[in-house]
């Protein structure tokens, strides 16, 4: 079924989130119990399960890499890329290169998009939500 929801969570001192509950219980029968976390776009970052990683690499890689953006791109995303175990209870660390990246402070907001999640800085998000909410609809008509 997917990841799907908006959940809003606290950071500690030291970097720990908790994972959703339900997004917890969303992951893969048999999927590893860690997540690779990387930077994402507009300014969150994304968490993958094993299974979405692989995915998501074949087809990076795939891409014909004769052009530099195409290249910069592989290059950013994978270099920022992380492993993060979840903890028995419950809890992921968010490296500290990817919490100034994602401009994670304290409040953060997880959003499950079907095979990913992106994690944002709460005022982040609510700042692009406000720019793109408007469009919604308008956007929406021609993916439904």
């Amino acid at each position: 079924m997917g990841f799907f929801g908006k959940y809003r969570h606290t950071l500690d001192a030291k970097g720990r989130v908790f994972v959703p509950k339900k997004i917890l219980a969303a992951l893969p029968e048999g999927e590893p119990r860690h997540f690779i976390v990387t930077k994402g776009f507009e300014g969150s970052l994304l968490l993958y399960t094993a299974s979405a990683w692989r995915r998501t690499v074949e087809q990076v890689v795939s891409k014909d890499h004769g052009e530099r953006e195409k290249r910069d791109f592989k290059r950013l995303m994978f270099a920022s890329a992380a492993q993060v175990p979840i903890d028995g209870a419950g809890r992921i660390l968010v490296p500290e290169e990817l919490r100034r990246e994602g401009g994670l402070d304290r409040e953060v907001v997880f959003l499950g998009i079907e095979d990913q999640i992106e994690l944002w800085d709460l005022d982040r998000w609510n700042r692009y939500e406000g720019e793109v909410k408007p469009g919604f609809e308008s956007s929406g008509r021609g993916m439904l």
